[in-house]
């Protein structure tokens, strides 16, 4: 478990020579079909989609030292994210579509999920646990959840804007 101190060393670069801040960045890329797993980032996210779109997709992500999965402006479908131990949010989505058949996020040292900048996400089963906040819904974003479970986190959930332009 990253502890506080771990996961906001500002000694360590949080991007890469082209400004990207994932470990893994896809850009304006479809992505089908696919498993993606992730262990011992040190970068501003783990996984980083921009402008990308794609369905039965998989993400496993584990000890990501920031966020573990970044979501930026794009339409997306997974079966399965799984998150653990994440220096500050497990995932956090901005400006797009989402649509998550299982989440699980453990050891959220900030958020176990985030969602803002008019995203609207869809999450049939929501699993967070050992996180400071379970989930953060902000700036106009809708958040569909069918089935939640939220144990061992400091806040349940927040909602609020964040941003002037909303």
């Amino acid at each position: 478990y990253l502890s506080k101190e771990d996961s906001y060393d500002n000694n360590d670069s949080r991007f890469d020579e082209r400004l990207l801040t994932g470990c893994e960045t896809l850009i304006d890329t479809e992505v089908k079909n696919s498993s993606i797993s992730i262990n011992n980032c040190t970068n501003e996210d783990a996984i980083n989609f921009i402008r990308s779109k794609g369905f039965n997709n998989n993400i496993y992500v584990k000890n990501s030292k920031y966020d573990g999965v970044d979501l930026d402006f794009s339409n997306l479908f997974f079966n399965e994210i799984k998150i653990e131990n994440s220096g500050n949010d497990c995932l956090d989505v901005s400006g797009g579509v989402y649509n998550i058949k299982y989440l699980y996020g453990k050891f959220c040292y900030d958020k176990g999920i985030s969602v803002g900048e008019k995203s609207q996400v869809s999450i049939n089963n929501l699993e967070i646990f050992e996180s400071e906040i379970g989930f953060a819904l902000k700036d106009d974003s809708i958040l569909h959840l069918i089935k939640g479970k939220f144990d061992n986190n400091k806040i349940c959930g927040e909602i609020y804007n964040k941003k002037q332009e909303f």
